[in-house]
């Protein structure tokens, strides 16, 4: 009885490592791509959390992304969720790699870009912050995933 248990479990087991390998086989992370590929006007949806409002709920938003080259190895950009809330950032990017993270005194970014074929996606967390006894305090936050608008 043990032995079927046991078999059972594992074929449950390798049933779910399949599905999840099956959803994420498609998106690479876009290693040695140009910044020039991180340009441009991305949509998508992402999750919002406020502090400062009284609760602790999280609600499902859209959200958009702007990436824009400023010259050089230096680029803007904006993530916003039309009439909730927005973060502007600026930085510059020396190497080649699939993450960008922006810290600041009371803001950061985190984005990740992916690729699959022709498309584009980023993902990643907005923040705003401050500090309390030593200790970070997370006022908003909205992790998103987008995908590149077609040019």
């Amino acid at each position: 009885m043990h032995a079927v248990k046991r078999a059972f479990f594992f074929l449950v087991f390798l049933v779910f490592i399949w599905g999840c390998n099956k959803n994420n086989e498609d998106w690479m992370f876009c290693n040695g791509c140009d910044l020039s590929v991180w340009e441009g006007s991305y949509t998508g949806e992402g999750v919002y959390y406020n502090r400062l409002n009284g609760d602790n709920n999280q609600e499902k938003v859209p959200v958009g992304i702007t990436i824009e080259l400023l010259g050089g190895q230096s680029f803007k950009g904006t993530i916003s969720s039309k009439d909730i809330v927005s973060f502007s950032f600026t930085g510059t990017k020396t190497d080649t790699d699939y993450y960008f993270n922006l810290a600041g005194s009371n803001q950061s970014v985190t984005l990740n870009l992916y690729k699959s074929s022709d498309k584009y996606k980023l993902t990643g967390t907005a923040k705003r912050y401050h500090i309390k006894n030593d200790t970070v305090v997370i006022d908003e936050s909205l992790s998103y995933e987008v995908i590149k608008d077609s040019e």
